[in-house]
């Protein structure tokens, strides 16, 4: 819950968690790499017809998608599903024996973010230093860049549009919130919004801890 994650040692207050929806303007990283603009497409059967499998593109779109699996690399999803629940259940198959589960929204990487590093070491080699992740098991976004993170609104809200801290109702996707994240990313803003963050919280997370 994001009043136990405010808990922790390495994290900001449960203040800071709370969501926040609005990106500031400007355009800085501009050495940053590109990925093409985010759709959502669905997929089409052999007859031309559209199909939904619940499941959307990742923010890297197709960059990532087809790629092969390098040996000894970490599991990995393609699409993310529009479902928490069957992400959670998801990841928790590939991934059994992490202790916090961090995905990779970008290329789809799941990572153990247990305090070992893992979520910076991995945006410096999938984003150039900079990266967007969802922590699992707390529900939120997480932010890196150059070793320092901060949180962010979760993707993924119940009927009334929240994350609840006791989640008994469902929690799906909402495709605007979805959509800020793909901003931050497309737009080059990760940078500037981990400052933002970090500089608005009384308390941050220790660099490099994720």
């Amino acid at each position: 819950s994001l009043r136990q994650l405010a808990g922790k040692s390495p994290h900001v207050t449960s203040s800071s968690v709370a969501n926040r929806l609005s990106v500031s303007s400007g355009h800085r990283a501009f050495d940053w790499p590109t990925t093409s603009m985010f759709h959502f497409r669905k997929k089409m059967n052999l007859a031309g017809e559209e199909m939904d499998d619940g499941r959307v593109p990742l923010l890297g779109d197709t960059a990532f998608e087809d790629s092969p699996v390098q040996e000894n690399s970490k599991p990995r999803i393609k699409r993310l599903p529009t479902s928490y629940t069957d992400l959670y259940a998801e990841l928790g198959t590939l991934s059994p024996s992490s202790e916090q589960t961090a995905l990779c929204l970008v290329c789809g990487e799941i990572l153990n973010a247990a305090g070992k590093g893992e979520c910076t070491d991995h945006a410096y080699k999938c984003g150039a230093g900079s990266g967007v992740f969802f922590l699992l098991q707390e529900c939120v976004s997480l932010i890196v860049y150059g070793g320092k993170a901060a949180y962010i609104h979760s993707p993924y809200v119940d009927s009334h549009g929240e994350t609840p801290q006791y989640r008994g109702r469902p929690l799906n996707l909402d495709m605007n919130r979805y959509g800020i994240l793909q901003e931050l990313w497309s737009g080059h803003l990760v940078r500037e919004k981990v400052v933002s963050e970090r500089g608005s919280s009384r308390q941050v997370i220790i660099p490099g801890y994720y």
